[in-house]
C-alpha cells in the first residue's frame, strides 16, 4: 500500500508539473526595408522564414547583409530593427537580440571570438526598437562595405500565448548633432 501512495504522489507530482510548464506558441517575422539607397539590406538566412511558431526562450539566427554600392563611404548611418506584436509588447524585455558581424572582405568578426553584443531594446508606443550601434551612435560605411550580420533572436518566457511577432530592419541617415557619435 505504501508503494502506491508514493506511485500515486509521483504521479500526481508530474501531473502538477505538466499543468505548470506552459507551453507559448508564437510567430515571428522577419524582413528587411530599404530607406537610404545605396545602402541595401538583404536577409541571406532566416531560421524563421518557414516557422509556424516560435518557442518563448528559444534563439534564432537571422543573418542580414549591409552593403554599400556607392563609390563613396556614407557617415551617420544607424541600424534601426523595429518589432511589432500582436498582441502589442507590455515591456521591452518580452523580447531580446543578440548580434555578431561578419566583415565579407576580410573576414573578421566583430566581437572577436565567440560573443556578441547585446543590443538594448526600448519600448516605444507598444514596439520593441533596436538600434545598431546605439540609440545615439552612429556608424560609417566605408567604400566596399559588405557586412553580414547575425542577429540572435530570442523571445522572452513572458509572452503571451499565440503571440505574433513582426520585425523589420532599416538603415538610415542620421543628422549628427553634438555629442552623437559612436564607433561603426
Amino acid at each position: 500500500m505504501r508503494r502506491f501512495a508514493l506511485l500515486a504522489t509521483l504521479l500526481l507530482v508530474g501531473v502538477a508539473s505538466a499543468v505548470l510548464v506552459e507551453y507559448v506558441s508564437n510567430k515571428l517575422t522577419f524582413q528587411t526595408e530599404i530607406t537610404k539607397p545605396p545602402i541595401e539590406l538583404t536577409v541571406l538566412g532566416n531560421e524563421l522564414e518557414n516557422a509556424t511558431e516560435v518557442i518563448a526562450g528559444s534563439t534564432y539566427t537571422i543573418n542580414v547583409s549591409t552593403v554599400n554600392l556607392a563609390n563613396n563611404p556614407i557617415p551617420n548611418l544607424r541600424t534601426i530593427i523595429t518589432c511589432s506584436a500582436d498582441p502589442a509588447f507590455q515591456s521591452a524585455d518580452e523580447l531580446k537580440i543578440q548580434a555578431y558581424f561578419i566583415d565579407e572582405n576580410t573576414n573578421e568578426r566583430d566581437p572577436p571570438g565567440e560573443g556578441y553584443y547585446d543590443l538594448t531594446g526600448y519600448l516605444e508606443d507598444g514596439n520593441i526598437t533596436f538600434y545598431i550601434p546605439s540609440k545615439t551612435g552612429n556608424w560609417t560605411a566605408d567604400v566596399g562595405y559588405n557586412t553580414t550580420g547575425y542577429f540572435l533572436v530570442t523571445t522572452a518566457p513572458n509572452l503571451q500565448n499565440g503571440t505574433s511577432i513582426t520585425c523589420s530592419a532599416q538603415v538610415n541617415i542620421v543628422e549628427e548633432t553634438e555629442g552623437e557619435g559612436g564607433p561603426a
